[in-house]
This record gives C-alpha cells, sequence and structure tokens, in this order.
C-alpha cells in the first residue's frame, strides 16, 4: 500500500500560521520536499506562557510520539499498521475479482490498494476521492492531524466503507438496486424495510432517513468491529444485512466460518 504526503502544499501549522523552513522532520518519518516545497506539523502548548522545548531538545521526540499513539497524528507507519489490521478483517476490501467464483480458492483475482494521501490540515473526516476502477486502484485522503484522541480507527473504518461504496457504485453503472452489486444488495434490503415501523428499522441499522452511503458505514462498522467472531453483531442486528452481503461480497477473515441462524438457535443463551 502506497502512503504518501500530498504534494506541492506550503507549510502547515495548526493555526495555519506558516513558519519558516524546515529541512527535516522526525515526526513525519522524513521530511517532504518537492519543488521547494516542505510540509511540517507546529504543535503549540495549550498554556501561551509555557514554552514548548527546542526542536532538537529529547522531550519533542516523546511528546511527538506521545500524540501519535494517542492516534491524533497520522504517520505513515501508524497508517500502515492500522490498515493492514482492517484489511485482515475484511481481506476481500483491496481485491479485484478478475474470475468470480463461490469459493474464494477457485478464484482469479488481483490486488490492487489505493493510494492513500495524507494531507497537510486537521480534521475530523477521512475521505475516499475516488474507489477502484479499472487498473485505478482508487485514492483515499486523510488529514495529518485529528483534533481529538482514539478517532483514527474510527475513521479509517468508515474510509474502507466508503471505498467499498464507491467501488461498488463504479461497479454497477445505472440502475444500481437492480444490480449483482453490493450496493445493489445493501439497497434492495433497506427498501425492504422501508414500511417497517421506525424503531424497529432503526434498531436493525435500517435508517431510512440517512442517505444510503451514510447507512452504509453504520452497516459496516457493526460487521467490521466484530468480524472476528463472525459479524455476530450485525447478524443479531439484521440477518438480511448479513445474509446478503457478508460471505458474498465481502470475505469473513480466514478461518471465521459464516453464520447460520440454526447455529444460533441451538447455541445455549
Amino acid at each position: 500500500m502506497t502512503v504518501c504526503f500530498a504534494q506541492k502544499y506550503y507549510k502547515y501549522s495548526i493555526f495555519g500560521q506558516e513558519t519558516g523552513v524546515v529541512q527535516e522532520d522526525a515526526l513525519l518519518d522524513e521530511a517532504v520536499a518537492l519543488d521547494g516545497v516542505v510540509l511540517v506539523l507546529e504543535v503549540v502548548a495549550e498554556d501561551a506562557r509555557h514554552t514548548l522545548p527546542e526542536t532538537r531538545h529529547e522531550s519533542t521526540a516523546k511528546l511527538a510520539h506521545d500524540l501519535v499513539n494517542r492516534d491524533m497524528i497520522n504517520i505513515r507507519g501508524a497508517i500502515r499498521v492500522k490498515m493492514m489490521a482492517l484489511e485482515s478483517l475484511d481481506p476481500g476490501v483491496f481485491v479485484n475479482v478478475i474470475i468470480p467464483a463461490k469459493k474464494r480458492l477457485n478464484r482469479v483475482e488481483l490486488r490492487m490498494s489505493p493510494t492513500m494521501i495524507i494531507l497537510p490540515v486537521s480534521g475530523t473526516r477521512c475521505l475516499c476521492s475516488m474507489g477502484r476502477e479499472g487498473m485505478e486502484g482508487g485514492h483515499l485522503l486523510l488529514p495529518i492531524c485529528f483534533p481529538k484522541e482514539n478517532m483514527r480507527n474510527r475513521q479509517l473504518i468508515h474510509l474502507l466503507a466508503d471505498f467499498r461504496w464507491e467501488t461498488s457504485r463504479i461497479q454497477a453503472g445505472k440502475d444500481v438496486i437492480r444490480t449483482d452489486t453490493l450496493v445493489g444488495a445493501f439497497m434492495r434490503v433497506r427498501w425492504e424495510w422501508r414500511n417497517q415501523p421506525k424503531a424497529k428499522r432503526e434498531k436493525s441499522l435500517v435508517f431510512t432517513d440517512m442517505p444510503d452511503a451514510v447507512n452504509w458505514r453504520r452497516v459496516y462498522e457493526t460487521y467490521v468491529t466484530d468480524a472476528r467472531n463472525g459479524g455476530k453483531k450485525l447478524f443479531l442486528c439484521n440477518q438480511d444485512f448479513y445474509s446478503a452481503i457478508i460471505g458474498k461480497y465481502i470475505d469473513l477473515p480466514h478461518g471465521v466460518p459464516l453464520l447460520r441462524r440454526s447455529a444460533l438457535t441451538s447455541s445455549p443463551e
């Protein structure tokens, strides 16, 4: 997977002020210098009376690693580790099926990972600017800094949900709801649930007041966070979503069996 910093951006600090030129920055793994433009993150003390240590001081590195460990700063190494962990929960997310087959061992697949671009901004959302299409793996955008702790994991899950949605939407073309795609299957389940009482719908993860793509994020997050258990949370919330999507368009982690209603009903509570 390619994780890179955005090119041709001027230096950016979290307060939006340019503060000179920096030759290197250990926080970002290495300096980003293209066409004379350098990217740097400046950390400012909460209390203006308390100055931060000098750049080369040992406490600066400690502060930087603390911010990374709290999932506030996105560097390439941290993103790679998180994405590898999430890909193990959704092993087919970056796979383009050349020759489909019911059993995965019989398929012909090509892994095409997208390019992840870290933008020199502080933000609360990641963005899939383009899904996989043809021989193009897609583009995923994320901010270099989150304003709050522990946002990275959930935002990356939403990013993969958006990537799957955009990729499937591209494959579906027109008249999406009739197509044999993830997006088509999801929309058919939503349509079948449209007349159910609101409380029952929302308990089953069908939010008709949300756009389809936003509702899909909720369904995907419910599944991925429990994928090691076969997606039991999603299965118990809405078996229609589970049976329409999991195992057909989304593969379970290696060695995890697909859940079936008979197996759950026969197990003791």
